[in-house]
């Protein structure tokens, strides 16, 4: 039997995205396909894929930017970067579109399926509203059925968890985190976490992994990635930057200075991380400005600490998420859509 925690005190869940009033957001999604000029993987042929291609210029044995396999980097090499200048392919897939859901998440499962979890309204009506998921086995080209995630243990006063957060342990269970608050303990909303074994039904861990005795603590996004976990979370009133703590078992995090991407104000780490050929890739927010959504952006980073953005994509949409397939970067983001009341 599905049951929904339905409080939304303090967490103000009639917002969600930027959107106030009845739900009409949209996940699209998008597949940048990929080229053999993309050598590092970005989403585009650009000056780093020049560079690679000037550094390995000559003959050589296997080299990644030998495009044509004739044995040497040369100028037929080059001329196939200046053709594919720009970002990859881009195709829209509206077959897998989801209506009335947004804030997105994607992992991989214990056996390699791509499993999605987002916040859905399945009537386009904000009081009610659940983390959902669904799974493919085809490297996101079909989805299965949209499923209410479960609690086992959610017999307290709780506000409904929003803004998921999926990572997969070595063991082949799941952990889950989330935005909450405990209606009669907290002022502020915080990060909170649950176990699962099968990534359907989940357990409420004891404590909070992230919160601020002075504001709330939204959008949470947790990676696994050089042996240590990375915790990511918009800065509460602040245009760019995240939130930053580390943990090395997922549970205790240890809060970093705020991370940022250099020459950017308006680079929300409002999205989610992915790790894209060995480095982080996070798809992020893009800040609004005179009351729209600027769009989303793609930055990279060796550390989890300096971050470089690589792509921008401007446009009334918000909180991406996004992992590499056998196809490309498949992405998903939230697109913003404000029905009349």
């Amino acid at each position: 039997m599905l049951k929904i925690a339905v409080s939304i005190t303090a967490i103000s869940a009639t917002v969600f995205a930027g959107q106030s009033g009845p739900w009409d957001n949209d996940l699209e999604a998008t597949l940048y396909v990929n080229s053999p000029t993309d050598i590092d993987g970005n989403g585009a042929t650009d000056v780093a894929d020049l560079l690679e291609l000037i550094n390995q210029w000559g003959t050589c044995i296997d080299c990644s930017v030998d495009f044509n396999d004739d044995g040497s980097v040369n100028v037929s090499d080059l001329l196939q970067v200046i053709d594919a200048w720009g970002e990859n392919v881009v195709l829209q897939l509206p077959d897998i579109t989801v209506s009335n859901a947004g804030v997105p998440c994607i992992a991989r499962g214990p056996i390699g399926e791509l499993i999605q979890m987002f916040q859905w309204f399945p009537n386009g009506d904000v009081s009610i509203h659940f983390i959902a998921r669904r799974t493919s086995f085809d490297e996101g080209t079909t989805w299965g059925e949209i499923q209410a995630i479960q609690w086992a243990n959610d017999n307290f006063a709780h506000s409904t968890p929003v803004d998921p957060s999926l990572t997969v342990l070595d063991d082949g269970t799941y952990r889950l985190y989330f935005t909450s608050h405990l209606i009669d303990d907290d002022k502020f909303p915080a990060t909170f976490s649950a176990t699962s074994t099968d990534g359907l039904l989940f357990t409420w861990e004891e404590g909070k992994r992230m919160q601020s005795e002075t504001s709330g603590i939204l959008d949470p996004s947790v990676i696994y990635f050089n042996g240590e976990y990375h915790y990511f979370a918009p800065r509460p009133g602040i245009s760019h930057g995240a939130i930053y703590a580390t943990s090395t078992d997922g549970i205790t995090f240890t809060q970093q200075t705020d991370v940022t991407v250099k020459g950017y104000t308006d680079t929300k780490f409002l999205g989610n991380p992915s790790i894209v050929n060995e480095e982080l890739q996070f798809f992020g927010t893009l800040e609004p400005t005179d009351g729209e959504w600027g769009g989303v952006f793609i930055a990279t980073s060796s550390d989890a600490v300096n971050w470089e953005v690589t792509m921008t994509n401007y446009g009334e949409i918000a909180d991406p998420a996004g992992i590499m397939t056998e196809d490309g970067i498949l992405m998903y983001v939230t697109a913003l859509y404000q029905q009349a009341p």
